[in-house]
């Protein structure tokens, strides 16, 4: 047995959970570039295809099953931690074991910490953020192909409304840009002038006319 076989990480384990995403997401590009190549379209409006819309929309799973995982990890952390501080408390109360007090002192601090952490990198308000604009795109997608829809119904081909889908797809686009500018970063912004710490978090890809302005957030 090695010296690594009993320690714990402080990490979470998300090998198994990434895996899944993984093959989950390579599956769906696989299944939609099948798709995009039977939907007899010229080659530029399909290459568009893919490396606008298809490349967008895996993007953007891929950022909500990362937001996610740390959502449900520091959320982990302070529910179990917050059930286990009143029993420590009780215990450290005995002659038995007075040090469980410190305990539940070291279990407050940690708990205060994860909620901190979560609410300053806001995972769960970017998980669904990303998932909504990931569905959102996943229904246009959908119009288009089965031409169905108030957009698509009068279309008589997919090359006829190709012009359309485009302009939809940029449309989500730029209110997902708009939507994680006005709520994410902006408050974001207000908890670093309250004295919270810098660090690193997700901007959205250039996209279009928005890239100046999500470079300006940075």
């Amino acid at each position: 047995m090695t010296a690594d076989a009993g320690m714990v990480s402080v990490a979470p384990d998300t090998s198994r959970r990434e895996s899944a995403d993984q093959a989950y997401v390579r599956e769906m590009r696989e299944r939609l570039d099948a798709i995009i190549q039977d939907l007899e379209l010229e080659q530029l409006p399909s290459c568009l295809l893919k490396d606008r819309w298809l490349d967008q929309l895996i993007w953007m799973e891929n950022r909500a099953n990362r937001n996610r995982d740390w959502f449900y990890f520091w959320k982990l952390i302070a529910i179990i931690g917050g059930i286990l501080i009143p029993v420590a408390v009780t215990i450290g109360q005995g002659i038995v074991m007075p040090w469980m007090s410190w305990v539940a002192a070291v279990l407050g601090v940690i708990v205060a910490a994860a909620v901190a952490v979560e609410g300053f990198f806001q995972y769960g308000e970017r998980w669904r953020h990303y998932r909504v604009s990931s569905e959102m795109l996943k229904r246009e997608w959908w119009d288009f192909v089965l031409l169905t829809g108030d957009a698509y119904s009068q279309a008589g081909s997919h090359a006829d409304a190709i012009r359309t889908f485009a302009r939809r797809v940029e449309s989500i686009i730029e209110r997902d840009i708009r939507l994680y500018m006005s709520t994410i970063a902006t408050e974001r912004d207000q908890a670093e002038k309250a004295g919270s710490r810098t660090a690193p978090y997700d901007i959205m890809p250039p996209a279009a006319t928005s890239a100046a302005e999500a470079d300006a957030a940075k």
